[in-house]
C-alpha cells in the first residue's frame, strides 16, 4: 500500500485548485503518466511558462537545470506509484535555488506538496538534512506498529514519506501539504 492507498482507505483526499497553469500542470503529468506508466515532470515559471520532461522511468525523474535560474520555479511531476514526496524530491526541493516547491500528483487524486522555507542548501547538507528526516520518520513509524498504534498495513503503506515530510516542516525548512487531512492527521499523531 502506498500514500494514495492509504488516503483512499481514509475515504478523504480532496479535490484541489491549484490555478490555471499548476492545474494544467497536473493534467499533463497524470495524463502522461497514466499513458505510459512512468514518471513525467512540468515546470511551472512565475510567468506561466511551462517545460515538460521525463518519461524515462517509473521511480526516477531526472530534472533538467533551466537556464532561467533566477525564477522560483514550481515542478510538478506524477508518482506511478502513488507514494508521497521522496528523499529524492525533497533534496531536489532543498538543493536547488531555482525551485521554490514542488509537488506530486498520484494518478487516483493523491496530491502532495512541499515549499521551501529559505534559500536553498548547499548539496550535501541537503542530503544529509532530508536522510536524517527520512531515518527519524521510518524509526517513528516502526515504533508505532511496535506500539500498535497504527496497523502493519497501514506502517508498510508510503506512511513513513508524509511524517518525513511534517518532520522537515517541525524543522523548519519547509512547509508541507497534501488532500488528505486523515492521512496528516495519522502522521502528526506518529510524532507526537
Amino acid at each position: 500500500m502506498q500514500s494514495e492507498e492509504l488516503a483512499l482507505r481514509c475515504g478523504n483526499m480532496h479535490p484541489v485548485k491549484l490555478g490555471a497553469p499548476h492545474d494544467a500542470a497536473r493534467c499533463m503529468v497524470i495524463g502522461r503518466g497514466r499513458m505510459t506508466g512512468l514518471e513525467h515532470g512540468v515546470a511551472v515559471f512565475p510567468d506561466s511558462r511551462m517545460i515538460s520532461f521525463g518519461g524515462m522511468s517509473a521511480k526516477q525523474l531526472p530534472v533538467p537545470n533551466f537556464r532561467e535560474s533566477d525564477y522560483a520555479i514550481v515542478l510538478h511531476h506524477n508518482h506511478p506509484l502513488g507514494d508521497s514526496l521522496s528523499r529524492a524530491d525533497l533534496r531536489l526541493l532543498l538543493g536547488r535555488q531555482d525551485l521554490v516547491r514542488v509537488d506530486v500528483h498520484g494518478h487516483a487524486g493523491f496530491w502532495a506538496s512541499c515549499q521551501r522555507i529559505g534559500l536553498s542548501l548547499p548539496g550535501p547538507q541537503a542530503t544529509l538534512t532530508v536522510s536524517d528526516a527520512a531515518s527519524r520518520a521510518i524509526s517513528l513509524v516502526e515504533r508505532a506498529v511496535v506500539d500498535r498504534k497504527i496497523d502493519h498495513a497501514t506502517g508498510s503503506a508510503g506512511l513513513w514519506l508524509v511524517v518525513m515530510a511534517l518532520l522537515l516542516e517541525l524543522d523548519g525548512v519547509l512547509v508541507y501539504t497534501l488532500n488528505s487531512s486523515q492521512v496528516r492527521a495519522m502522521a502528526e499523531t506518529i510524532i507526537q
